[in-house]
């Protein structure tokens, strides 16, 4: 059993040995090493423990040889770490007798051949994001370790909803250790769970706990982690301390970037990170077909506490920032060729918290012009993951920096920039951003740039209701690709005239275009490109009465947007397989695609599609004749929309209040849908083909409750209404 120091590897052995010892025919004996350093006197130990006599001037090696020859027993020892050179008698030991099994437990493997390692993992931990219900929580293995011994230590403790949230961040705080959980319980007569969560933050490796039963090995994790580090040679001691300028996870091509201040090369750095995962120091977790390390909370507080005093901090924070932009770079033009998305996007989740900790660097202590650099190059991956937040708040803040001779990542960062305001639906802002960076570009004649921007200006003009504008942008690009024989910047143009035209309703030229692109991007390997056309190519379905097809292709896009972990396609995806669960009437299916939908979209932040999803709980709600319940959510998807100034859901909101009151106030109906047609024809955007039955369902209720005249009458009011007006007429209606 190996594992770091405090993870329970004593306890788990003793357990075992009580367990097991009735399925040997001798039993099982423990043995506690931890008191000898010396080889020699390990015999003794174990002689002593089982009760042997050792006679005369024998030696205790060969009176346990013989005493374990015949027997069947489970030999448990315990802390091997403490005794070097102990591999020679254990080999013996099992040579000698057949029957035998060895159970050891250390900081360190022994490198024996013989040997099976099991690593003792930290306790189960609780989820911060969604904490649940208390009983729940409370058996979670490192919350019942923790509310055990602050029993121990104040039994008046009781987990509560007042202080579930701080017990639970202090188990993740101490990566589920239990020798660190039993450290903090020990300060339970002292303070709060509110209050120990603050005190780790200040002093969590000098904690100690006093007890005349306790090792002192294990008094504080100082004490605890100080031998480890101790057993291992100078320059794994350097590397583990320069590791603290890592965060999160780390990659051994970064560890050999960042970490070489020595100039030792590769072989002796993969040779020192050996080292650190033998001692337990680090651990190595593996994703797919790629590896990375990790470093327990303590380790890493242990780690930058020795590093403070070696002077290297600016300098390894200074490659960090450059390995980064490198990596990002690198990224950024693979995601852009639709290349291995699926690795990339995994390799950039992996070194996410580095990139954070490089560009807090860059604005603090480093380079700015550099972090301007990152954020340029991690705009896609960003985009594709969902962290639109974030990303945008990174880039606003390099960008409201003054940097002279950056005219290039300006105009990355400013493009980038707009991708995420525009996915937020801020086309205004997104409008503006990509406004500047095409002029950039344009001055600095960077043609690739140019196209690029131009490709994402008719995104934002489409989005936002200038479907003429957001062709010409398009028509404006494509020849740059074709010129610079960018095939994924041809696909990228030619996927968003699609789009267009399957808004349009024109499902014929789109249909010819989205399968054009399949071929493209089979041809790049791009499943993000393949998820999105069996996207379109399953609404498309839907719209034409094909629904199994349209199933098909729906669910093939949502398993390989899910595979790319791509929140946003994911539940696009799921909003439609929801509209295709409604129109063959499972209601209970498509309420829960919607809820899923709904969830990732507030994750990322897309405030476009939440509106979206609250128009689809709408028509939810009407189908089933809750009307009330339907209006309010109608409300909340107009307001939104309304704010956002996205055009298709202002229409979509208003024809929904007009459905709404149709039964009872006709005019008012004509009024609402003469001016959703009015908004409708001014924008370019016409009626979803799958919502047109439902739409003349609506008019012909209406219709037939009014004179021809006083009917032409208020629509024509309605198409005559300025949108502001008619929001405010829609929000106000009751049915």
């Amino acid at each position: 059993l190996v594992g770091p120091p405090g993870v329970g590897k004593t306890h788990l052995a003793r357990q075992i040995t009580h367990d097991l010892a009735p399925q040997y025919a001798d039993g099982a004996c423990f043995v506690d090493l931890s008191a000898i350093s010396d080889h020699g006197l390990v015999a003794s130990a174990i002689v002593h423990e089982l009760g042997l006599a050792e006679q005369g001037h024998s030696d205790a090696a060969a009176v346990l040889e013989a005493a374990l020859r015949e027997r069947q027993l489970l030999l448990v020892l315990d802390n091997v770490e403490q005794v070097a050179g102990i591999g020679p008698l254990l080999k013996k030991l099992l040579g000698k007798a057949p029957q035998l099994t060895l159970l050891l437990t250390s900081r360190s493997a022994l490198r024996l051949a013989l040997e099976h390692l099991v690593p003792v993992q930290p306790l189960a931990l609780p989820s911060l994001t969604g904490l649940p219900e208390l009983a729940t929580l409370a058996q979670i293995d490192a919350m019942a370790l923790l509310l055990e011994r602050l029993k121990a230590a104040n039994p008046a403790v009781e987990l509560n909803a007042g202080n579930a949230l701080a017990l639970a961040a202090i188990c993740v705080r101490v990566d589920g250790l239990p020798l660190a959980l039993e450290l903090v319980a020990a300060y339970g007569r002292l303070f709060t769970p509110q209050e120990l969560l603050s005190e780790i933050a200040q002093q969590f490796l000098h904690m100690r706990r006093r007890g005349r039963d306790l090792p002192e090995r294990h008094s504080s994790l100082t004490t605890a982690l100080a031998w480890s580090y101790d057993q291992i040679p100078p320059p794994a001691q350097a590397l583990f301390t320069r590791l603290s300028v890592f965060v999160g996870a780390w990659t051994v091509d970064g560890v050999v970037a960042v970490c070489d201040l020595d100039g030792i090369g590769r072989p002796a750095m993969v040779e020192n990170l050996h080292i650190l995962l033998e001692h337990s120091l680090i651990q190595q977790h593996t994703l797919g077909s790629a590896s990375h390390c990790t470093m327990l909370a303590m380790m890493r507080e242990y780690a930058r506490e020795r590093a403070q005093a070696g002077g290297e901090q600016a300098s390894l924070h200074d490659r960090l920032v450059a390995y980064c932009v490198g990596l990002a770079d690198t990224a950024e033009r693979q995601l852009g060729y639709g290349v291995d998305e699926a690795l990339w996007i995994a390799r950039l989740d992996v070194e996410h918290d580095s990139f954070r900790t490089a560009l807090q660097w860059s604005l603090t202590a480093g380079d700015p012009a550099q972090g301007l650099r990152l954020v340029g190059g991690l705009w896609r991956f960003w985009y594709l993951r969902g962290y639109l937040r974030e990303g945008r708040r990174w880039m606003e803040t390099f960008l409201s920096l003054d940097l002279a001779d950056a005219a290039e990542p300006q105009a990355r960062a400013y493009d980038g920039a707009a991708i995420l305001a525009w996915r937020q639906g801020e086309y205004d802002q997104a409008d503006v951003w990509c406004q500047r960076a095409l002029a950039i570009y344009r001055d600095i004649h960077n043609t690739k740039g140019e196209a690029q921007v131009l490709g994402h200006l008719g995104l934002v003009s489409g989005e936002s209701g200038s479907v003429e504008r957001a062709a010409a942008y398009y028509e404006a690009s494509l020849p740059l690709y074709r010129a610079l024989d960018d095939r994924s910047g041809i696909v990228s143009v030619l996927h968003n005239l699609g789009n267009l035209y399957c808004q349009q309703n024109d499902n014929a030229r789109a249909t010819a275009l989205y399968e054009e692109c399949l071929e493209h991007y089979r041809a790049l390997g791009s499943q993000s490109g393949e998820a999105l056309v069996a996207l379109g190519l399953g609404v498309i379905a839907r719209e034409e009465g094909a629904a199994e097809r349209s199933l098909t292709l729906l669910t093939r896009s949502l398993e390989l947007a899910r595979q790319l972990e791509d929140d946003w396609t994911s539940a696009t995806a799921l909003i439609n397989l929801g509209d295709l669960a409604q129109d063959q009437h499972d209601l209970a299916g498509a309420q829960a695609h919607f809820q899923a939908a709904l969830a990732l979209f507030e994750t990322i932040g897309d405030q476009q599609s939440i509106a979206t999803v609250t128009e689809r709980y709408a028509i939810l709600a009407l189908v089933q004749g809750q009307i009330d319940q339907a209006v309010g959510y109608f409300r909340q998807s107009l307001l939104l929309a309304n704010g956002l100034g996205f055009q298709p859901g202002i229409a979509s909101g208003l024809e929904g209040l007009a459905a709404c009151v149709s039964s009872g106030q006709p005019l008012l109906t004509a009024t609402l849908l003469g001016g959703a047609a009015a908004l409708r024809a001014a924008t370019g955007f016409p009626i979803v083909l799958a919502e047109q039955a439902r739409y003349d369902r609506t008019l012909q209720i209406a219709r037939q409750q009014a004179a021809a005249a006083d009917w032409e009458r208020a629509w024509g009011k309605g198409a005559a209404l300025a949108v502001p007006r008619l929001v405010a007429l829609a929000l106000a209606a009751r049915p």
